[in-house]
């Protein structure tokens, strides 16, 4: 889950939490950890942090992101935690309608103390392709409640398997 937090300057109050959201452990060809979520969690952010599922708080920094696709992909700023278990990817076409689906992450903040919160939903549409704000093309409809602070959370099939971002 990631928190956002303003600039801490001299002079000012303590930086405050601006917006946040939620995101996913990965790792690539023995690399990582690296978390994915959306780009609009992290725009503009002067300072980002994640909220481990044991409360600890670790600074993160941008890696890459593509605005046009709303995805974003971070990594530990200075320190990395010594474990942790990266998500691993199944094949989101091979979802099918009716398929049950899990959707987690930090809906209106309730998960800040690191616990996050799960919904269960059933897969309606694949290959679902949005316009507006962003380009979401390939895109899974699925009824599992996502609210405010979902936003960049993984959406897991019942293998555990990561199958999109919310």
């Amino acid at each position: 889950m990631l928190a956002l937090a303003g600039r801490d300057q001299v002079g000012l109050p303590p930086p405050r939490r601006e917006g946040g959201g939620s995101g996913v452990f990965t790792s690539w060809k023995g690399k990582g950890p690296y978390i994915v979520t959306n780009e609009h969690v992290i725009r503009g952010a002067d300072k980002l942090e994640i909220v481990m599922f044991d409360g600890t708080t670790w600074e993160v920094k941008l890696k890459d992101h593509v605005v046009q696709y709303d995805i974003a992909l971070l990594e530990f700023a200075k320190e990395k935690p010594k474990t942790y278990r990266p998500a691993k990817f199944g094949k989101s076409q091979s979802l099918v309608e009716g398929q049950w689906v899990i959707a987690t992450g930090n809906p209106f903040f309730l998960g800040a103390d690191g616990c996050c919160v799960a919904t269960l939903g059933v897969v309606s549409g694949t290959e679902r392709n949005l316009q507006g704000d962003f380009k979401y093309t390939n895109a899974i409809q699925h009824d599992a409640e996502v609210n405010p602070g979902n936003s960049g959370g993984p959406l897991w099939n019942l293998a555990g398997e990561l199958v999109g971002i919310n």
